[in-house]
């Protein structure tokens, strides 16, 4: 199973990063039950980013669009849209059109199935450093990849307030089903008795 993540890094408004969707898990429900922060910092930031996310899950791509920040859509490298198929020495895309968009996020779901809820959303930094892509350490690295991936070094570091990461779950597409079913040996039969 693929491990398709989005990716959010908030200044006031969103600029965020969508990479695709998870399959496992139930504890997301699209009402909220998904948010995961240790204090009031993380939940406003949290909370500003929800109705992004919340906007993907229910396949409102022309609506999830409309709230990305200016920043968001400038300078945008196509592995953050693609990362499957992106070539990390492609050209950036100047201006992320709507159409890019939606169509980055159409492709994703047609591979990955369905979207269907939020699984979680949690603070992945609020350290300016990683924020600011400035490794102190070795280890820094690893977290500034995490936290800002392929993001444009022309946003500007001191309205990077959180990298937010999330899952978003998916319905399988039946030939998922099919290939998990044989690869674990199981006929519709069983499945059927099994699972009802």
């Amino acid at each position: 199973m693929k491990d398709i993540l989005v990716w959010a890094v908030l200044a006031m408004s969103s600029l965020v990063f969508v990479a695709g969707c998870e399959r496992s898990g139930s504890r997301g429900n699209g009402t909220g039950g998904y948010l995961e922060f240790e204090d009031a910092e993380g939940k406003k930031y949290l909370l500003a980013a929800e109705p992004f996310y919340v906007a993907i899950a229910n396949s409102e791509f022309e609506k999830a669009f409309d709230m990305l920040s200016e920043w968001a859509v400038k300078d945008v490298h196509p592995v953050q849209l693609m990362p499957e198929e992106s070539d990390e020495n492609a050209a950036r895309i100047e201006n992320l059109s709507r159409e890019q968009f939606v169509a980055a996020m159409k492709s994703i779901q047609s591979r990955a199935g369905q979207f269907r809820n939020i699984e979680e959303m949690y603070i992945e930094s609020t350290d300016s450093g990683i924020l600011s892509g400035v490794a102190k350490e070795d280890i820094d690295n690893l977290d500034i990849m995490f936290a800002i991936g392929a993001m444009s070094k022309s946003v500007p570091a001191d309205i990077r307030r959180a990298a937010i990461r999330g899952t978003i779950q998916c319905k399988f597409r039946e030939e998922d089903v099919k290939q998990l079913m044989a690869d674990a040996e199981v006929t519709s039969e069983d499945a059927l008795y099994e699972y009802g």
